[in-house]
C-alpha cells in the first residue's frame, strides 16, 4: 500500500475517532476540566493540523524553492526547518493550555503541554526532547531515499510513541501521526536532490523509529536533574 493511501486512511480513522470521543467524553458527566482537554485537542487538530496543514500542502512548492535558495548546507536546513516547526507547533500548543478558562477550565488542571510557559516547555519539557529525533532523521535523509510522505508517516509514528509515554490513549487515536509528522514533511518535501542513495532497508526502519527513542533517555534525564535544579514545576 502506497505511503499517501496510508495518510488517507489514518486521516479518515482520525476523524471519526475523534468525532466519537468527543461526543462520549462531552455528553458524560465528565468533569469540566476533562471536557475542556477535550476542546482543546479539537482546537489544536483545527489550528496545526488542518489550517497549517493545509497551507504547507499547498504551498509546498512555493516554500521548497524558498529554502533552495538559503545559501547554508542541506543537512542544517533540513535540521533548523524541522526544528523551527517543531517551536511553532509548541506556540500554538502553549497557546492553547493558557486558553482553557476560554474553554471552560481552568489553568493547570486543563492543559495539552506541561506548562503555560513556553520556555519551560521547549526547553524542560518536550520540543528540546525532539533534538536527537532530527538529529536521526539528518542521517537517514543523507542515506536512504524516503519519500515525503514517508518520512512524515514514520516521523508521526516515532511522536505518537513518545506521546503515549505520558498519554497511552494516543497510541490508538491517530492524529497524532498528523501533528509529528507535520513537524517534519515540509523539511522532507524541500530536500535537495541527493546522490547515492540507497533504498530503505529494514535496519533503515529500525533506526527511524527506535534508535531516536533509545538516544532520548539520557537526554530526558539531563532535563529531568536541570528542570529539579532549578525548581521549575511542570503539570505533569
Amino acid at each position: 500500500m502506497k505511503s499517501g493511501t496510508i495518510i488517507k486512511a489514518i486521516a479518515v480513522y482520525s476523524i471519526i475517532f475523534l468525532i466519537f470521543i468527543s461526543f462520549v467524553i462531552i455528553s458524560s458527566d465528565a468533569t469540566n476540566n476533562e471536557k475542556t482537554i477535550i476542546k482543546m485537542g479539537i482546537a489544536l487538530v483545527v489550528v496545526w493540523i488542518i489550517i497549517c496543514g493545509s497551507l504547507m500542502y499547498l504551498f509546498r512548492n512555493t516554500i521548497k524553492s524558498i529554502i533552495k535558495q538559503i545559501p547554508i548546507n542541506w543537512k542544517l536546513k533540513f535540521f533548523l526547518f524541522s526544528l523551527f516547526l517543531i517551536l511553532f507547533e509548541e506556540i500554538i500548543s502553549t497557546t492553547i493550555t493558557n486558553l482553557a478558562p476560554l474553554f471552560g477550565g481552568e489553568i493547570g488542571k486543563s492543559f495539552i503541554t506541561a506548562s503555560t510557559n513556553y520556555f519551560h516547555v521547549i526547553f524542560f519539557h518536550s520540543a528540546i526532547m525532539f533534538i536527537p529525533f532530527i538529529l536521526v532523521w539528518t542521517y537517514l535523509v543523507s542515506r536512504y531515499d524516503f519519500s515525503p510522505n514517508q518520512i512524515f508517516l514514520l516521523f508521526g509514528l516515532l511522536g505518537t510513541f513518545a506521546e503515549s509515554f505520558l498519554n497511552p490513549f494516543a497510541i490508538i487515536s491517530g492524529f497524532w501521526i498528523f501533528v509529528y509528522g507535520l513537524m517534519i514533511y515540509l523539511p522532507a518535501y524541500s530536500l535537495p536532490n541527493r546522490e547515492n542513495l540507497k533504498k530503505p532497508t529494514l535496519s533503515a526502519y529500525f533506526i527511524a523509529l527506535i534508535i531516536p527513542i533509545i538516544i532520548s533517555i539520557p537526554l530526558s534525564l539531563i532535563v529531568i536533574y536541570l528542570r529539579n535544579l532549578l525548581g521549575i514545576q511542570l503539570f505533569v
